[in-house]
């Protein structure tokens, strides 16, 4: 099975409708005309994939009482029923789920009537009573054709309804960060600074888990300059705290990694839709690996270094969720599993052999893991990294970090490396610079993880999406597309890896 894209076909009409993607210059004129004839037709074809089928297949019935009306009065003419209306007749009732097949039997028989009834009219020796009932099979024709009508006029009021009230937006935050509601926070925050200034507040577009804001920090003398706002959207995939974040971060950048600094984290959804962190932003972009160029080998040989640098942390410093507090690794990894077999289970749309027996499988060979407790990214690749020139200036995206196995890391970004060097020649220096030797079977253990996690996450974005515990349609469309991308990796892996 493969999720249904048509689920987002009023989403789109809505998104279509509600923003101008051609030009913002171009508010007036011809651009709502298009948006608007964009997002009507996106419609229709929600309605034609949706509910049309159901609507003609109720008028069944109705259709073939109208054919036998009309083969009657042919035959008491003395005529022979047209092909059409003949091969209408003899036309089954589709089986099973209602779809397009019905779309195209009401189609046919309403070919088959029609004709009937013009063989009716072209006949000249018409009785006065045959002109008569053929009056009313007129008007039952039309009667029938104004009851599908107003069923399909009916659905589509519902359907710009169902869009117009935002159903999708239920844990939409209701407050929009600008630059007067988040300069009153810093004040508030920083009484020693009274002119500390919040200025072009902006939302980053994008597909993030999370909400992202870009603005620039004025009247403070150590937190100058450009920052980010990152604030918990209204549906929360991974069940992690951001605001868990603040001490992690900030003790990483205090150790010299590569990670931006936290000015402050607010734990008070109410203040501002949500919890968020405000942190320095660092220069630089996520670049993917085919993009890098000549560049590629040397940061790759850098990222070994970061991750070295990562695995060394000792996690029984840290606080919270991020603190070794002797628990063994095999523990570790089962109570991950459980947590994101039970988000799935509890989220999903529909089941999967594979993601089944995956999370099985990762239960059952738990025992392959070794070593010690290395605090550890959980997900790294180079979608979270920020590349600055010849340097990788920031890691993003702690939420997933945890206590657990070197490996996790190493498996997880190991397809974007291989795309830039050797893997043994990463391996080499990720040793050289102080990280953890690590088991190919505990690599290999790993993969299967890497893909399960994500395909479970996957799911459960889709699936809330599909509930309406969420609004957010591109999230959901980009989660869409990869649940069926990286199940079909995690089958691949199942048979050959596992």
């Amino acid at each position: 099975m493969q999720p249904d894209p048509l689920v987002f076909l009023p989403a789109i009409r809505h998104e279509v409708l509600r923003n101008d993607l051609f030009d913002g210059a171009l508010k007036a004129g011809l651009s709502p005309i298009l948006m608007h004839r964009a997002g009507e037709g996106l419609a229709q074809l929600a309605l034609r994939q949706g509910e049309l089928p159901g609507i003609v297949r109720r008028l069944r019935p109705s259709q073939r009482s109208l054919l036998r009306r009309a083969t009657a009065l042919l035959e008491a003419s003395g005529l022979q029923p047209p092909e059409q209306t003949a091969k209408s007749l003899k036309y089954p009732s589709p089986r099973g789920r209602a779809g397009e097949e019905d779309i195209r039997g009401y189609e046919f028989l309403v070919d088959g009537i029609a004709a009937g009834i013009a063989a009716l009219s072209a006949h000249e020796r018409h009785s006065g009573v045959q002109v008569k009932e053929l009056t009313k099979l007129c008007k039952s024709a039309s009667r029938l054709e104004a009851q599908m009508r107003s069923a399909y006029k009916s659905s589509l009021l519902r359907l710009k309804a169902h869009i117009d009230t935002g159903s999708h937006t239920v844990s939409a935050p209701a407050i929009e960060p600008n630059d007067g509601n988040l300069t009153a926070i810093l004040r508030e925050r920083f009484p020693d600074f009274p002119n500390v200034e919040a200025r072009h507040v902006r939302r980053l577009p994008g597909v993030n888990a999370q909400e992202i804001y870009f603005f620039d920090m004025a009247n403070h003398p150590h937190w100058q300059g450009p920052m980010v706002l990152r604030r918990a959207s209204g549906y929360n995939p991974t069940g992690a705290s951001m605001v868990d974040e603040f001490d992690l971060l900030n003790y990483l950048h205090g150790h010299g990694l590569p990670v931006p600094a936290v000015l402050l984290a607010e734990r008070d959804p109410t203040r501002l839709g949500g919890v968020f962190l405000i942190m320095k932003r660092l220069p630089g972009a996520a670049q993917a690996p085919e993009a890098l160029g000549d560049a590629g080998k040397g940061l790759a040989v850098a990222m070994a270094g970061v991750l070295a640098k990562i695995h060394q942390v000792d996690a029984r410093e840290l606080a919270g969720p991020h603190r070794d507090d002797g628990q063994s690794l095999r523990r570790r990894m089962e109570s991950l599993i459980d947590k994101f077999y039970l988000r799935w289970q509890a989220e999903r749309i529909e089941g999967s052999l594979a993601l089944e027996s995956a999370f099985s499988w990762m239960r059952a060979n738990v025992a392959c893991l070794e070593g010690g407790v290395s605090l550890v990214h959980g997900d790294c690749n180079f979608r979270n990294i920020l590349i600055d020139g010849q340097r990788i200036s920031a890691m993003l995206d702690w939420e997933l970090a945890h206590p657990g196995h070197a490996a996790e890391d190493l498996a997880y970004i190991r397809p974007d490396i291989e795309k830039l060097m050797p893997w043994g020649e990463f391996l080499a220096a990720y040793i050289a610079a102080g990280g953890h030797p690590v088991s190919e079977q505990a690599l290999r253990y790993f993969k299967v993880w890497a893909n399960l996690w994500r395909t479970s996450m996957a799911a459960c974005v889709y699936g809330g999406y599909v509930r309406g515990k969420h609004g957010n349609f591109i999230f959901a469309t980009v989660a869409f597309h990869e649940y069926y991308t990286t199940l079909d990796d995690l089958c691949a892996f199942m048979v050959d890896e596992a």
